[in-house]
């Protein structure tokens, strides 16, 4: 009866190990779509690390992109905003989720709380 318990235990620790490796399998691939998207999209004029440059916003933790709600930034993507063409109309729901995702990895902790509490505010 212990071994058979003792099996189960490895079983159920080794699939969870199998489906924690795979999230972040896919986590990963995600995130390195997302940073190619940026790259070949939005680099050129908001910077590789979102410091940006001359008249164009910096999308990292210095300057303001942080106080936007998800769905300013989504629209944006879309259809373009004061000088900001629509940068890619085409892409998906998720792929602009994806972006802003890698984007706000260069925010600090409390920028992302602070944008995530403004996002919530705006769905309701």
């Amino acid at each position: 009866m212990l071994l058979v318990f003792g099996v189960l235990i490895i079983l159920l620790l080794s699939t969870f190990i199998v489906n924690l490796y795979f999230k972040k399998q896919i986590k990963a691939e995600k995130l390195l779509a997302a940073k190619q998207h940026y790259q070949q999209t939005c680099a050129l004029c908001h910077g590789v690390s979102g410091e940006g440059r001359d008249e164009v916003p910096s999308l990292n933790g210095s300057g303001h992109a942080w106080h936007h709600t998800d769905q300013q930034v989504a629209k944006w993507i879309r259809e373009g905003v004061g000088n900001m063409p629509a940068v890619a109309p085409h892409w998906s729901d998720q792929t602009i989720e994806d972006v802003h995702h890698y984007i706000k990895l260069w925010w600090s902790e409390e920028q992302r709380q602070w944008q995530a509490n403004a996002t919530k505010q705006a769905q309701q």
